[in-house]
């Protein structure tokens, strides 16, 4: 994947795009991606509940909205 990277004063960079106030006044480093590469690499990042998915237990997965509510009867007795 081939990136274009450079150091550019942000002032000059706020009259193409607008920047948040902790972005201006200060040198920052620009990164321009071919838009295909961007996409490629946002597509294939995986989020913790697809990495964690392997470990899922079905049977556990169904007494989840009980889950509390048991915990404290096993502990406190139903009173």
């Amino acid at each position: 994947m081939e990136a274009l990277r450079k150091i550019i004063e942000s002032d000059e960079l706020q009259k193409i795009i607008a920047l948040p106030e902790n972005f201006r006044h200060r040198k920052l480093e620009l990164v321009i991606l071919p838009a295909s590469d961007a996409n490629f690499i946002h597509e294939h990042k995986k989020s913790v509940r697809g990495l964690l998915s392997e470990f899922k237990n079905l049977d556990l997965i169904k007494l989840e909205n009980t889950a509390w509510e048991s915990a404290v009867v096993d502990k406190y007795g139903n009173n």
